[in-house]
């Protein structure tokens, strides 16, 4: 539990509030985010979703120490999905946290996939697709 309440407190899923295109404030975060796992080595992927992807056997207060890093990580996306939403920048078909849940699974699922080939590259033309599924 503790290795993921120092990775959380470590790692700024925060994005810049009115700075900007929420698409662009999304694409950099997200792209940020990349690059801190490729900065700590690819091959690991991203701890959380690789916890995750163990929970049933780390126990139940690393389940929760994760399930509440990934609720904060996507709350931050929905705000700004949210705003994107209002401007019009965003697709309304969808609520902001649904869509906010999206871009975390499409994330980790890119990220775990990473680990299997030490390269996270395709993250990048990935990202050029989930992120055009968000306009109207």
């Amino acid at each position: 539990m503790e290795i993921v309440l120092r990775y959380a407190r470590a790692a700024d899923h925060s994005l810049p509030e009115g700075h900007g295109p929420a698409m662009e404030r999304l694409r950099g975060h997200l792209t940020a985010q990349a690059e801190r796992i490729r900065g700590s080595g690819v091959a690991y992927g991203c701890l959380l979703g690789t916890l995750a992807s163990d929970g049933a056997h780390a126990g139940e207060k690393v389940r929760e120490g994760v399930r509440e890093a990934l609720d904060g990580w996507t709350d931050a996306m929905t705000a700004t999905i949210a705003e994107g939403q209002a401007s019009g920048e965003i697709t309304g078909a969808w609520s902001a946290a649904a869509l906010a849940a999206f871009l975390l699974d499409f994330f980790e699922g890119a990220a775990l996939r990473a680990t299997t080939t030490a390269d996270h590259a395709h993250l990048g033309d990935e990202l050029g697709i989930a992120l055009p599924a968000l306009s109207p």
